[in-house]
């Protein structure tokens, strides 16, 4: 492990149910060394990392105490991304080049069963509640599959290439990014019908929506993080990012932003309601997606330059 500061005690990063949530400090940087193209991310709420590497159809578990490597899973050809359920015992993983979501079970680090599904998968997303996994396609569809038995039960035709997804609170909404086509859809998750189309142009990656559902933040590689009035559909302001913005996640305290620079190397910290830059970390390499530790005290990126970061 390439250790850039010294790591916290064993035990961070763990919550009980009396902890508040938080954000990281910032004030120290770890790495852990992870070939083969790291790029998916996750962390599950009993701490477990996983880690995608599109050049090993793996995935790597660390943890998220002290960044150690603790094993692999072998999975699909090209993950590309990861997701727990709510209790941490399910992972799901979008294979790209075998056509399907592999479901690991992380008790014994197997993938366990896999979902076909159309085209390419490239992102995947649980609705709260862990009733439907949603996975997107490299084309222009999502698919919505019954996370009970495993089966496709819906395809929704959305804009081109979608790779984001942010749901609302309840999840009755779905908010998907297309980014070949500059667009946002919003689906009723219900009905899995359109409701509304959102140009926002440039190439959207990443989106959040805010706690209150009224404003969606958009990372977009023409120009940064862009901030939506749900609303009214329309742009509230733009901020800036050297490189573009390509990764974004909501801190668990709900105060900052964590953005991912992937063409200039750096992760910017924003302050929510200032819409400030408040930090930069100067990683290097490609960091491409994010995660948080259940506490909120620990931030972790991928960097497809071949390592992990853990921000304390």
């Amino acid at each position: 492990m390439l250790a850039l500061a010294s790591l916290l005690a064993p035990g961070c990063g763990s919550t009980g149910p009396s902890d508040p949530p938080t954000h990281p400090a910032g004030a120290t940087i770890t790495t852990t060394v992870v070939g083969e193209r790291p790029f998916g991310l996750a962390v599950s709420v009993t701490g477990v990392v996983y880690v995608t590497q599109l050049d090993a159809s793996a995935i790597t578990r660390l943890s998220l105490a002290t960044g150690a490597i603790e094993g692999t899973v072998s999975v699909g050809a090209v993950p590309t991304d990861v997701e727990f359920d709510a209790s941490g015992a399910t992972a799901y993983v979008t294979n790209q080049f075998s056509g399907n979501v592999g479901v690991v079970t992380v008790a014994s680090g197997v993938e366990s069963a896999t979902i076909p599904v159309g085209g390419t998968p490239f992102r995947v997303a649980l609705q709260p509640g862990g009733s439907r996994v949603y996975a997107s396609s490299n084309s222009d569809s999502v698919y919505a599959v019954n996370a009970s038995s495993n089966t496709v039960t819906a395809r929704i035709k959305v804009g081109l290439d979608p790779n984001g997804f942010a749901f609302n609170a309840n999840g009755s909404r779905l908010w998907v990014s297309n980014q070949s086509d500059g667009t946002i859809t919003e689906l009723n998750t219900a009905t899995n019908a359109v409701t509304r189309t959102l140009t926002v142009g440039g190439t959207p990656q990443d989106i959040v929506l805010s706690p209150d559902g009224t404003e969606l933040y958009v990372a977009n590689l023409a120009n940064g993080v862009q901030v939506w009035n749900v609303s009214t559909s329309t742009l509230i302001t733009t901020i800036p990012l050297q490189g573009g913005g390509f990764g974004l996640a909501l801190t668990p305290d709900r105060a900052q932003l964590y953005a991912a620079a992937t063409l200039s190397g750096q992760v910017y910290v924003i302050d929510r309601t200032t819409r400030e830059v408040i930090r930069i970390l100067s990683v290097g390499g490609l960091p491409r997606r994010i995660a948080f530790s259940a506490k909120g005290d620990v931030a972790v990126f991928s960097n497809e330059a071949g390592s992990v970061a853990f921000v304390r």
